[in-house]
């Protein structure tokens, strides 16, 4: 057998193939994924594909088949090198997100469109978890962004994809974009809408932010334009249910659903492709997304760092939520474990709550109390006893709730609360949290009707230990100048009382990592 017939087929060889169409493939990306993926975009995704500009924003409502198109268009970028100067020129493209694993899902979807067709599959010379190296020195790579992009950096880039963009940093971006100065490359931004602010918003509303003067083409397509829109087969034939009703890529009775059991605000965000009106949210979105980090969970204590956990029970929700909190020597607090338990009684998550705390081996457990009763907090004192201080708090009262949720806000505000990627729920849940008005006057801080805030409250809850100002049973201090600025510890000042060190009734006031800043005299009532 010679040399030439053990070479790879290329797309020039392939018999099936005339001249006519390869010079449609390699100028079409329609022709490319109908031909090569089999895939049959519809209209709105063809307006994507045939996009040839040099910054694209692409925001779709969920479901609709933006990471298909965007592969696709990936894949045609990489195997035809529309901006190569050479056939020696080396084409890169990186696809990016906040977590690995929402990387990669579109990087996923290309190499299920390679392997599906054995001209595509022939030309791979490396193809591992993050790289697909063709024989053509075209390379695609994906990475999670972390907090500073330090994976991406010293790459020339040519295509660059970052999907789920409202939800990377702005520093990120920052620090990403100079890779495509030297190649004069592309900037693909996809996902749904988030805050008010960043890159994926400036490229919709460029006159309204400072920053970066890209200009981008732009496109918005809510759920209403997938609804009749006929998903098709590999081989081109519309899909059809057994009863002979058309196959859509949204089902009506899905979105009607949706529409019912989510909020306003969400639908509009997640269906609707909006960049929805927060002015009531009661946190800052961009303060959430400014702390949200890929990190990965952690499973017991790590031997030196100090744990707190909350937990809210599922008596008048559908679930149980408990959040541990790491508050180590140096750094923001993180979050590093969420367990959620839907429609479990008392019998399954005190025992729960227990064997989280001892794993952690955490130094407070703050459970709410509402509609648990103090007896099951006792329970729980008794099983962790020597191991955790256990509290009860009875989140009804309006000013101990306001109160958390202000804590709660500060750290955000100050970068002190970290909150992985990988919880969309929490994220979520901490998005939709808004600031009603009581019959009486007084301001409540719930979740929309119909919707949670079980993860909000237990991550309230583990962080009741940094509220900056804080009553301290029993704490004894007037004048602490020789513990300011220290790393001072509750049990540390409560030594302090019982030796007399310290004088009784007044309030400590903390920083966000625990320090001692100062007191104030305890009110007189």
């Amino acid at each position: 057998m010679t040399s030439q017939s053990k070479s790879k087929p290329r797309i020039e060889e392939e018999v099936q193939l005339n001249a006519d169409l390869i010079a449609q493939v390699r100028k079409d990306p329609v022709m490319f994924a109908k031909v090569f993926c089999k895939f049959y975009p519809h209209w709105y995704q063809v307006k994507i594909l045939r996009d040839n500009s040099k910054n694209i924003a692409i925001r779709m409502g969920r479901q609709m088949g933006k990471t298909a198109a965007t592969a696709v268009k990936a894949l045609w970028f990489a195997y035809t090198r529309p901006e190569a100067h050479s056939v020696d020129e080396e084409v890169t493209t990186v696809i990016i997100a906040p977590s690995q694993r929402q990387s990669k899902i579109m990087y996923n979807q290309i190499r299920a469109y390679i392997h599906a067709n054995p001209i595509l599959e022939s030309s791979i010379i490396k193809s591992t978890q993050n790289t697909i190296r063709l024989d053509n020195n075209s390379t695609i790579h994906n990475f999670p962004v972390g907090d500073d992009a330090e994976k991406v950096r010293g790459f020339s880039i040519n295509l660059l994809i970052v999907d789920e963009a409202a939800y990377i940093k702005q520093r990120i971006f920052t620090a990403l974009l100079p890779s495509l100065a030297g190649t004069d490359g592309s900037l693909i931004l996809i996902g749904t809408p988030a805050a008010r602010t960043g890159l994926f918003y400036q490229a919709f509303y460029p006159n309204t932010l400072k920053g970066a003067n890209l200009k981008f083409s732009t496109h918005w397509y809510p759920y209403s334009d997938a609804l009749d829109v006929v998903k098709m087969g590999r081989d081109g034939v519309p899909l059809s249910y057994a009863d002979g009703r058309p196959v859509t890529q949204l089902s009506r009775e899905r979105i009607e659903y949706q529409y019912e059991t989510m909020s306003r605000v969400e639908f509009a965000q997640e269906y609707e492709a909006r960049f929805v009106d927060e002015s009531m949210g009661y946190f800052n979105r961009e303060d959430i997304i400014a702390n949200v980090e890929d990190y990965p969970m952690e499973f017991s204590h790590d031997g030196e760092s100090m744990y707190f956990m909350g937990v809210d029970f599922a008596k008048y929700r559908d679930s149980y939520v408990a959040v541990v909190v790491k508050r180590p020597l140096e750094g923001p607090m993180r979050v590093v474990y969420t367990m959620e338990a839907k429609k479990r009684d008392y019998a399954e998550t005190i025992p729960l709550t227990v064997k989280i705390a001892k794993r952690f081996k955490c130094k407070y457990v703050f459970c709410d109390s509402t509609g648990v009763g103090e007896p099951n907090v006792e329970i729980i004192k008794s099983s962790l006893r020597g191991v955790s201080t256990v509290e009860g708090v009875n989140m009804s009262s309006l000013q101990k709730q306001n109160d958390m949720y202000a804590n709660l806000q500060r750290l955000f505000g100050e970068g002190m609360l970290k909150i992985p990627t990988s919880n969309r729920e929490m994220i979520t849940q901490l998005s939709l949290v808004m600031r009603t008005i009581t019959p009486s006057g007084r301001v409540k801080v719930e979740a929309p009707e119909g919707q949670h805030d079980d993860y909000v409250d237990a991550l309230s809850l583990a962080c009741m230990m940094s509220v900056g100002t804080k009553n301290i049973p029993k704490t004894l201090v007037t004048s602490v100048p020789s513990i300011l600025g220290n790393n001072v510890s509750r049990d540390e000042i409560i030594a302090m009382q019982q030796r007399k060190v310290i004088p009784k009734q007044q309030i400590v006031v903390f920083d966000s990592r625990g320090r001692v800043i100062g007191t104030r005299a305890r009110s007189r009532r």
